[in-house]
């Protein structure tokens, strides 16, 4: 990111995702627009045409959704979806991978791009480079949709005591289903029990007039707990797989992560927001808003 980037924020300050946008853009010095509000965000996408796109999972829920409804109304339109969308996989999983694009399916690519995936990059401002999701999970399902429509959707991890994001996917290096590997000082390790360690200048030094608070967020090593449950890839990117208090252990005394299950439930079009319950009960229950 430098001076010739744009960005559109429609993120609160209240949120440590919005402010740390705001000074990445005084450090970098790219252009940093504001949404009027969310209502008009797709007139300023249009009007401000950003290179960079910063937001929360549920705004690329609600894209990927949007256009899941338009397309499946029209038969027509609905198998060229589909053949675009496989088209573009398999182009995505050929660069992933680091491989020879096949003659076809490059043909097909920018066919697939003109007709289906080029309407989409106009709807966002037609310039985008690149999109940064942060602030909650985002499902690997919906990371690889963008991908295979060529838009690269990237995830990072943090949380307000870390100053936002510790790990996170670069243009140049990521893997989907990962929040991205560690950058600068940061230093990520695993707790025995599966939790999320993390040591760096970044971390805040205390909870404000909570020293046992403080205590208790920080290992004898000087590590800070993040209280998420996840895991290193040999590649050395982390992959989140719940918050530790959101274990559900059944009846049975079997452990579920609901986030993930949750996650799922949340790709189905009728489906608004979900709950995934069943502590210490023989089955797990689903509570959805539509």
């Amino acid at each position: 990111m430098d001076h010739r980037d744009s960005s559109l924020t429609f993120l609160p300050y209240a949120h440590i995702l919005g402010r740390v946008e705001g000074w990445g853009a005084l450090y970098a010095g790219f252009t940093l627009s504001f949404a009027e509000d969310l209502e008009k965000l797709r007139k300023n996408l249009q009007e401000i045409r950003p290179t960079i796109l910063i937001g929360v999972p549920r705004v690329f829920e609600k894209i990927y959704n949007g256009i899941r409804t338009q397309v499946e109304a029209h038969p027509l339109r609905h198998r060229l979806f589909n053949w675009a969308v496989s088209t573009g996989k398999r182009v995505s999983s050929s660069r992933l991978h680091r491989e020879p694009l096949a003659s076809l399916d490059l043909a097909q690519f920018v066919a697939a791009k003109k007709l289906i995936f080029g309407p989409l990059k106009d709807k966002l401002g037609g310039r985008l480079r690149f999109a940064l999701s942060g602030g909650a999970p985002l499902s690997r399902e919906i990371a690889e949709f963008f991908h295979a429509a060529d838009i690269l959707l990237l995830e990072g991890y943090g949380l307000t005591e870390t100053t936002a994001a510790v790990t996170v996917n670069t243009p140049f290096a990521y893997c989907f289903g990962s929040v991205g590997r560690p950058f600068g000082d940061v230093e990520i390790k695993i707790a025995e029990d599966g939790e999320v360690l993390v040591k760096s200048q970044k971390v805040m030094t205390e909870y404000y007039n909570n020293p046992e608070a403080t205590k208790a967020a920080f290992t004898d090593e000087g590590f800070f707990c993040t209280g998420d449950i996840g895991e290193l890839n040999a590649e050395g990117f982390l992959r989140i797989t719940d918050r530790k208090k959101d274990l559900i252990k059944t009846a049975g005394g079997k452990y579920v992560a609901p986030q993930k299950l949750e996650n799922l439930l949340k790709l189905n079009k009728y489906i608004s927001q979900v709950l995934i319950h069943g502590d210490r009960r023989k089955y797990i229950v689903a509570l959805v808003t539509l």
